[in-house]
């Protein structure tokens, strides 16, 4: 009777575990040797910057959480959306073992906002063999007929682009997408303007599949689309595979959004948020797909629930791939 305690605390432990794994599964040891992990993740206005108006304010323990966070999952590739600047990415990925590329549009001032910005790029770790190609700017489009008649006022993010080396010499590629936010189905108006840019996008994305398939080269697009691509009211898959003869694969198909956030309403109360819509997803090749998908080798990580009460975290829970080589 003395170890009954014990026993039931032990038996609830290993429950709680279970639920943990179930939310956030990760391969084997043996299996985690021969794949790379891949982390999509929009950290919503991530920025460091000091006296601005931040859209976002996090606190140091907020910073390190998130730190943490990338520590535990070990992406060896890192897709990020929404950073502000070099700065705030390099504040939660450990202090060596990763490079960073960040898009290019830093490098345009007359694309940049005054107070806060939302660059893509990519983290890698060292180990990795990457090639930084140039930036897909065209999804930098003009988002109101106003824009067409002035220079220099599209402010939409670029594409980041890199190509991976894999150990027998072969290589893919990964572009890193936050498409432009409003129009997340068909219940959004086809002719607001949202959606008319949201389109546009979409046939760009469609050229850069088509170049990819016709040099018979394996890729991956992921990111932030800012659309319901796996409902059934989604029309922006349907554009971007629009006559092409090796449609790009939804990896991110089958994944049931449950996304669970804090924010503050107006009272600066907390609350709690669950996005049951995915927005965040992952295309890939034909040949990608095949490692992907029939091993459930993706996954939306869910923040533990102290976390979210206690950390300004994100808006968006990271979309996880586990490649095989």
């Amino acid at each position: 009777m003395r170890l009954l305690p014990t026993f039931l605390l032990t038996i609830c432990y290993l429950f709680i575990t279970d639920i943990v794994i179930a939310a956030n599964p990760r391969p084997s040891n043996n299996a985690q040797q021969h794949q790379l992990i891949i982390v999509s993740w929009n950290l919503q206005w991530l920025s460091v910057a000091k006296g601005k108006t931040k859209k976002i304010i996090r606190t140091s323990s907020d910073m390190a959480y998130l730190a943490k966070l990338i520590t535990d999952i070990s992406p060896d590739i890192l897709a990020f959306q929404e950073v502000d600047n070099l700065e705030a990415i390099q504040a939660i990925l450990p202090t060596s073992g990763y490079k960073i590329l960040l898009s290019t549009r830093t490098q345009q001032p007359d694309e940049i906002f005054p107070v806060q910005n939302q660059f893509t790029g990519f983290a890698v770790k060292n180990s990795l063999r990457v090639t930084d190609n140039p930036d897909l700017r065209d999804l930098n489009l003009p988002f109101s007929r106003k824009q067409k008649r002035r220079k220099n006022t599209r402010k939409l993010r670029y594409g980041s682009y890199i190509t991976v080396k894999t150990t027998n010499s072969k290589e893919f590629h990964i572009l890193n997408v936050h498409l432009k936010s409003g129009c997340f189905s068909q219940k959004s108006s086809f002719k607001s303007t949202p959606c008319r840019v949201l389109r546009k996008q979409g046939h760009i994305l469609n050229n850069w599949i088509k170049t990819r398939n016709k040099r018979n080269e394996s890729y991956l697009v992921l990111g932030d689309f800012n659309h319901h691509l796996n409902s059934k009211h989604q029309w922006l898959l349907s554009t971007i595979n629009a006559s092409l003869s090796k449609p790009a694969i939804l990896l991110s198909e089958q994944i049931t959004a449950k996304c669970t956030i804090s924010y503050s309403n107006k009272n600066g109360r907390k609350k709690r948020r669950r996005y049951r819509y995915l927005i965040d997803h992952a295309l890939g090749s034909d040949k990608i797909a095949q490692l992907i998908i029939p091993n459930g080798n993706i996954f939306q990580y869910q923040y533990p629930a102290g976390a979210i009460n206690q950390h300004q975290l994100s808006d968006h829970c990271p979309l996880i791939l586990h490649l095989p080589l």
